[in-house]
This record gives C-alpha cells, structure tokens and sequence, in this order.
C-alpha cells in the first residue's frame, strides 16, 4: 500500500535529528571481586572487605533527617555477576516486618529495594525487591516513574537473592547476572544507573542512594534520579533459554443446544505441550519464540461494574508480553493507545483464543529502542484466524531526556480483512521538570475509504513532573471518525478534547505531622465531531494529605455536563435501567480514606454522594489487609453502588468484592485463592492457583477456575449452576544453553 511506503519514509526521516551528547556528571567506579561470595545473606566473606558502604540519606518522612537505625548497602561485581548487600540494624527488633514469602509480593513488609537504569537512558529501568523474608519481586518501570501505570509488576527474570534476621537486624544478599540485565558496553566498558533504597515499614521511613528529591516525587523510583555507576571488563555470555512446558487438565462448560430449551454439558479434557525460547542475539537484543502457547497460570482479571456508556479497560498480565513492553507503549490519551496486546488471544466477549505461536524482538542497537511482534491465532468456530504484527522504534535526540519514534501495527484475518496503523510519538523535555509528549496516529482498513483527518487521531499534552511547588499539565485530543486501532484500545471516538490542570503541592514543616499536600483544579471538555456539538465538560477540585505516619485523606468534588445522544444502559443482564438521551448537569463529592502501612490490618475507604444524570448515586468502598503472618495473608475489597432515578421509577444496585487469600509455607511453595462476587452478573468466579518454584524457570502449577450462577432462576431456560469449570496441572523447564 502507497500510504506504508509514504508513512515509513517519514519514519526513518524523522529519526535523523542529531543526538545531543549528555553532560558529564559524577560516576562511582564499582570495585570489582576475584573472589567468591556465598548468597546466605550475612555478606561475611573476604570480597566484602573494604568495600565502602554508599553514602545514604533519608528520603522519607523528613528529607535528609537523621534516621531512626543505621543501614550499609554495598555494590561489587565480577565477570558473571552484579552482587549487592544490605545490612539493616535496628535498635529495636520489634519494627522488623515480614508478611509474606511470595513470589512478587509485598504485602506490608520492610524492602531493599534496587533499581538499574541499565541503558542509562533516565527512562527506563529494572526493579529487584527482596525482604527479611527472602523473597523475590521485579518488575519494569517505564516513563520514568511518572503518571499512569509505569511499573510492570509481571515480568519477571533470573536472579538470587536470601535473607537472614538475627540479634542486631536483618541482612540480605543478591546477585544479578549480567545476562538478565540489558545494557550496552563498549569494549567491555558499561556504565549504568543505580538508585537503592532500605525501607523500615512500620517507621515508615526510607533512606536512600543517591539522594532523591521529595518535590519531584512520592517514591524513589524515577530512573532519571539514578546515579552513573561504571563498571570494567564486563561482557554478556547471552545465554539461550529453551522451557517447554506440558499440561493436562479436565474442564466443563454448559451451553444452550440448538432450540435455547436447556442447556446441555460439554466435557473435554486438555493434553498440551508447547514451548518458549529465550534468544541473546546481543546483550541487549532478546528474541522471545512461542509455539502453541498457554497462559493457565495467569491470575484471573479482577471483576468491574461498568457504569458509563464507555468500553472497560483490562490491564495485560502475561508474562511472554512482558519483557521491554514499554517499549511497545504508544499511548494515545488516557488510556486509549495504538496497541494494547489483550487483543491477541483474547476475544472482545473475553475469551480465550488459541495462540499457535509468535516471535518477539525487544532491545537497543546503539541510540535506537527497538520492537518487533508478530503473532498467530488460530481459527475456532466463526472466528477467523489472525495474524498480529507490530514494529516499533524510538530514538534518544536532542538531550538525554528526549525521545522520537515511531510505530506500525497489522491485524490481518484470513477473510482478507486487514486493519493497518501508523505512528508517529516523542518526548521533550523542554527544561527541568516541564516536559511535552505528542501522538499522531492513523488507521485504515483494507478497501474503505481513506482520509487523513477522519482516519487519525492526535495527541499533545504539556506537564510539569513534580508533586510540590506549582504543578500544571495541559492536553489536546483530536480523533477522526474512522480511526480504528485494530490492535488497539479507544476510550472516546470522533471528537475533539481539551484539559487543563493546574495546582499546588506543598510540605509543611519538618515538625508537622502532615508530609504531603496538594490542591490542584482540572477542567476538561470533549466535543462530538459527529454532533458538531459539546459532549461532556467536567470540573474537578482535588485534595490530598499525607501524614509521615502514611495514614492519607484524598477529597475530590466534581461537577458534569453530559449531553448522551444515544440512550445507554447501565451494565445489568436483563438491560432495565438506562439513561435517556439527553442534556444533563451534575456533581459528586468523593472521599478517600486509609491508614498507613506496617499494622496487621491495614483499612482504607471510600464513599462518593451526589446526583448522576437525573438520578442519585451512592457508592462506596471497603479494602483491607489482615497481614496474620508471614504464612498467611488476606486481602479483601468490598464495592456497593446505589443509583436511582426517581421520576423514572428505575433503581440500580451492584454488589462487587473479592477476597485474596496467600499460603506461603516458602519462597517456593504457594497456595493462593481469588474469589470474587459480581452482583450484575449474578456469579461467584473462583481462581486458585497452587505453584511450587523449583528454582526459577522452573514451576509446577495446579490451577482451579469456576463459574458459579447465583440466580439461575432468571432466564427462560434457568441457567446451570456453573457456567464452567476447569482444573489444569502446568509444569515448565527451563534448559540454559
């Protein structure tokens, strides 16, 4: 198609601007080891020795105050490794907290935490946890630690790491492999970004390495804060690893037969084998192969009640889509974006679609971030089978906070029917904290008619990426009425949209009891280009505090204008109330509010009143955490919605909780339960996982999914009382070659 030849032109064109060289800053040379360090956790062995302990200061809850213990976190390396201790005393034994043993948990516990920027691009950077417990958390974080959903909790890669508690406090050791990290060295010379930090939960206080600014952020986690460390002599071994996997499970599903008089069960017994290969083509460049694969030991999405006329957003939790995968970020406003991965191997009514198999391409080639993606589906019933392909570049340019790239995505069907879309994006960082971020999207489909404005969708916004002092942000939105990501998600379609956000973030003396607050003012607009008319205009008023004790009030009143065109319904199975067409105002107010971490429960609550459309809605929200111990963990939530329509007669309620329940007997062995009530639906879904972590890579899991109807008796013919039922066993193998 002439449009790809014209669009990719411009792509490479754009990516030409000169690379300004960063300036030089302070690096700490890393003191390298010959000799052999034990994980145990004690750091005792001669390699230790010497080695001085990095200069910490206090991030949290007074910025460079004396804390209350004395801590030492040590860094050193050798050929394969990157090793780090932390020693943590405490004068009082009582404040050390461990509530969990579980893989990539938390659950109110004290953490080491250590985050390396191994491009050293101020951007993007590899998270490791661990606690007195000795488990094991790491995750990516993406856009510097800034808005939206930056840290990726699913992702996970090869390293060590143990613990110990004894008389004086807790002590801990880890090792990297270099071979998990990604980084660039040149001639065996890498320099990277390092940010550690101890946290003491029940003190609430953290110290750090380098010192972070409280203005610029709640939690130390920005990349762009890390400090250059330099390391000599290190070369990636780019091992492959090759885990094929094997399942066999039993699984029952109940459907209406071909007269909808009954509903007739369906058995069927699963026997799989597939297989995922990891490939270093360099240091930095990973190749992901998957053949026939199965996501049986994904955690169960958590359930919603949708209460706008809008389509709910699923956030990805499978693991192959994990590695870089802000790489493949592009977003488009809000939530809305050019490529969500849910849309492969999952259908738009949520179910699961055979994936046959695929490649990934993810890493660096000297200034350039690169992606590439390609998947395949299979065909099942009246759905044809699909082909998934994704190309992604960006470019660091102008100044080591800046970036300019670009995107392609291809969603082909066996019908013949094909949707394209094309990218252009960056990141300027303009001076200090004040950074611009633009899209340009756009889409066609194969055989329809084509126009630049119908078919796009653009995107400009201007923020200031601090939480104190004046804090403002200010965002454009065009979207054409035939844009279509179809490998994409999209909130508002065909309109045009204004924000503007300004506030102020303060922190009261070092003597107060209140850490944090802000006040900030938004004030959004939409208009429907279909309409020629405007569609919503919202204003809100926000306040947040935070005392150094972590208990936090969050207050926010809003105002609405909605003019709906079209009626909608509210989510109830049997559509009985909806909100006519028409123009409405209206206004909430809504409270947050929860105590801080490091209690056995630990509450938090929300209730939100006020009028909705030509109704009155009453909403509100338990959560909570009983930390019984390091064996045992609940975790519960609780959402009532009450919405009536008086001069309609018509009335909504939802009942919406879930309940989480953790066994860790140890890092290895896990039982975890999530069951979960929907009202609206009328149905319990039940996910229970048992994994036993052999080492890593290496999982057995027993997975147990079931759907219960509460009310069968609402349907001609009544319902079953299990929509389905399903028990797998999964065990994978990881060979390293």
């Amino acid at each position: 198609m002439n449009y790809l030849k014209i669009a990719s032109l411009i792509l490479i064109i754009s990516f030409e601007a000169p690379v300004f060289a960063q300036s030089e800053n302070s690096v700490l040379e890393i003191q390298r080891i010959n000799s052999h360090i034990e994980i145990d956790g004690l750091s005792d062995e001669e390699a230790w020795k010497n080695v001085k302990s990095l200069p910490l200061e206090l991030f949290q809850p007074v910025f460079r105050g004396d804390p209350s213990n004395r801590s030492e976190i040590l860094v050193v390396y050798d050929d394969n490794y990157l090793y780090l201790a932390g020693r943590f005393y405490f004068n009082d034994l009582s404040k050390v907290s461990m509530n969990t043993f579980k893989r990539d948990g938390f659950s109110n516990s004290d953490c080491f935490n250590i985050i390396i920027d191994t491009y050293n691009d101020n951007e993007n950077a590899m998270y490791f946890m661990t606690t007195p417990s000795g488990l094991r958390r790491d995750c990516l974080i993406s856009n510097d630690a800034s808005f939206g959903r930056w840290m990726n909790l699913d992702w996970n890669t090869f390293w060590d790491t143990h613990s110990i508690v004894n008389e004086q406090g807790w002590f801990a050791e880890v090792r990297i492999p270099f071979s998990s990290l990604r980084f660039q060295d040149d001639n065996g010379e890498v320099t990277m970004g390092l940010l550690v930090h101890r946290y003491t939960i029940k003190l609430m206080e953290r110290v750090t390495f380098p010192a972070v600014s409280p203005d610029l952020t709640d939690e130390p986690f920005k990349p762009s804060m890390a400090y250059d460390i330099k390391l000599r002599g290190v070369y990636s071994d780019k091992p492959t690893y090759i885990t094929p996997y094997m399942m066999t499970g039993a699984g029952r599903n109940f459907s209406l037969n071909s007269m909808n008089t009954e509903y007739l069960k369906d058995t069927d017994n699963q026997n799989e084998i597939g297989l995922d290969v990891k490939y270093n083509l360099t240091s930095n460049m990973v190749l992901d192969l998957t053949a026939n694969t199965d996501f049986a030991q994904v955690e169960a999405d958590d359930q919603q009640v949708n209460l706008t006329r809008f389509s709910l957003y699923f956030p990805e939790k499978r693991r192959f889509f994990q590695e870089r995968s802000n790489i493949f970020d592009f977003g488009t406003g809000g939530r809305s974006s050019l490529f969500h991965s849910r849309n492969i191997g999952i259908s738009g009514e949520g179910e699961i679609v055979r994936i046959l198999g695929g490649a990934r391409l993810v890493g660096r080639i000297g200034e350039w971030d690169m992606g590439f993606l390609d998947m395949q589906t299979e065909e099942s019933g009246d759905k044809s089978s699909e082909n998934f392909g994704v190309f992604r570049l960006r470019k660091r340019v102008l100044n080591p906070y800046t970036y300019v790239g670009g995107m392609i995505t291809n969603r082909y069907r066996s019908n013949g029917s094909m949707n394209t879309g094309i990218g252009l994006d960056g990141t300027i960082r303009l001076q200090n904290d004040d950074y611009i971020i633009y899209n340009a999207a756009f889409t066609a489909n194969k055989d329809e008619r084509i126009s630049l404005f119908d078919n796009s969708r653009i995107r400009a916004r201007w923020e200031r990426r601090r939480i104190r002092g004046l804090l403002y942000n200010t965002e454009v939105i065009a979207s054409g009425s035939d844009y279509d990501p179809g490998i994409g998600f999209i909130l508002r379609e065909n309109m045009i949209s204004g924000s503007q956000t300004i506030g102020y973030g303060f922190s009261p003396s070092k003597e107060a009891r209140l850490r944090n607050a802000r006040i900030t003012l938004n004030v959004n607009a939409v208009r429907s280009n279909l309409h020629n008319e405007l569609e919503t205009l919202t204003a809100q008023n926000t306040m947040f505090f935070e005392t150094k004790k972590g208990m936090y009030l969050f207050i926010n009143s809003e105002y609405s204008h909605e003019n709906i065109f079209n009626k909608f319904y509210l989510e109830t199975g049997s559509n009985e109330v909806f909100v006519p067409s028409g123009r409405y105002d209206f206004a909430h107010l809504r409270v947050n509010w929860g105590l801080g971490e490091g209690r056995k429960i630990s509450p938090s609550f929300g209730a939100q009143t006020g009028s909705f459309y030509d109704g009155n809605i009453i909403m509100a929200t338990l959560r909570a955490g009983w930390y019984f111990s390091k064996y045992i963990n609940f975790n519960t939530n609780y959402t009532y919605n009450r919405i009536t329509f008086p001069d309609r007669v018509q009335t909504f309620r939802s009942h919406l909780a879930g309940i989480r329940t953790e066994f860790t007997m140890n890092t290895s062995l896990s039982l975890n339960s999530f069951i979960q009530y929907n009202s609206v639906l009328d149905k319990f879904v039940s996910n229970v996982r048992f994994r036993y972590n052999f080492s890593e890579g290496n999982d057995l899991y027993i997975v147990y999914n079931e759907t219960l109807n509460t009310e069968r008796r609402k349907a001609i013919p009544g319902l079953p009382y299990s929509d389905n039922c399903a028990i797998v066993m999964k065990f994978t193998k990881t060979f390293i070659k």
